[in-house]
């Protein structure tokens, strides 16, 4: 009970930032700050930070197997995300880089949480 907790914890870090980021993103949309592509890129720098600190959290806050329970993280947002573009009608082949991007990512906040707690505790 207490992992699930923590991995709820860990999707509510992550969707949060991405709820801030997105804000942060429309606003200056509206402004017209930037060109398209250059949004692509934020949106994406964006979302990896996001899923970084929500695997972060997660791996520093496990007893061990870091990696794990970031690769675990990293598949239950990318299912999360595949289900929205399923229901949005918007999946593709580039969607499947966003996912391996995720996953990648996750893996490597949940490594370096669990070794930043190790770090710390010596």
């Amino acid at each position: 009970m207490n992992t699930l907790i923590k991995y709820i914890t860990s999707i509510s870090i992550t969707f949060l930032l991405i709820l801030s980021f997105a804000f942060i993103t429309a606003v200056s949309a509206y402004f017209d700050l930037f060109n398209n592509a250059i949004y692509k890129g934020i949106l994406l720098l964006f979302l990896v930070i996001s899923i970084f600190s929500g695997s972060y959290y997660l791996g520093y806050n496990s007893n061990d197997k870091g990696y794990l329970r970031g690769l675990i993280f990293g598949m239950i947002i990318s299912i999360i995300f595949l289900i929205i573009n399923i229901v949005s009608n918007s999946l593709n082949a580039s969607s499947f880089i966003y996912f391996f991007i995720i996953i990648i990512t996750s893996l490597i906040g949940g490594t370096i949480g669990i070794n930043k707690k190790t770090t710390y505790n010596k």
